[in-house]
């Protein structure tokens, strides 16, 4: 049988342990919570805005019904190129602001050069930077969507500032 005895050394080396494992224990809790926090974030801000997006919708289709019977836009769908969800996210709402008066509009009012040429060759400034927009494909109809490709400005003025 062996009896160890607890020296001051391996008392310290033991409280050194527990405190290391405790430090990295804590930084990966640390880790976890903020990949759960950002995409937590994520998913809020797009129910917002997805919320209130269907909110005007409603409120222009109800308009539109009043008045008469046909195929009306009743939503609008970006698809883009761009990889960060965040600001895939801000340059969608800032689109979908341009296009919002198209909501509730007959489908066969609606002039598709004039769409195009809304979005293609824009630039619109997201998040401190600006980016120009070009229109791929466009597709009216119930729903009006719109491929964009997104592109960064490399000499961007609005960075230079901040």
């Amino acid at each position: 049988m062996h009896i160890y005895a607890l020296t001051r050394g391996s008392l310290l080396k033991a409280l050194a342990c527990f405190i290391l494992g405790l430090i990295i224990g804590l930084t990966l809790a640390m880790i976890w919570s903020a990949w759960t926090i950002d995409k937590t974030l994520i998913e809020i801000e797009t129910l917002r805005s997805e919320l209130s997006e269907k909110q005007n919708a409603i409120e222009k289709l109800e308009f539109s019904l009043i008045e008469r019977r046909q195929r009306f836009v009743k939503n609008i769908s970006i698809i883009m190129d761009e990889k960060d969800q965040h600001r895939n996210l801000k340059i969608a709402q800032a689109v979908k602001g341009l296009l919002e008066d198209l909501i509730g509009r007959e489908v066969d009012s609606i002039d598709p050069p004039l769409v195009f040429a809304i979005l293609n060759g824009r630039t619109i400034a997201v998040e401190k930077q600006l980016f120009t927009l070009k229109a791929n494909i466009l597709v009216i109809s119930e729903t009006l969507t719109v491929y964009l490709s997104v592109t960064p400005h490399s000499d961007d003025p609005l960075q230079k500032g901040a």
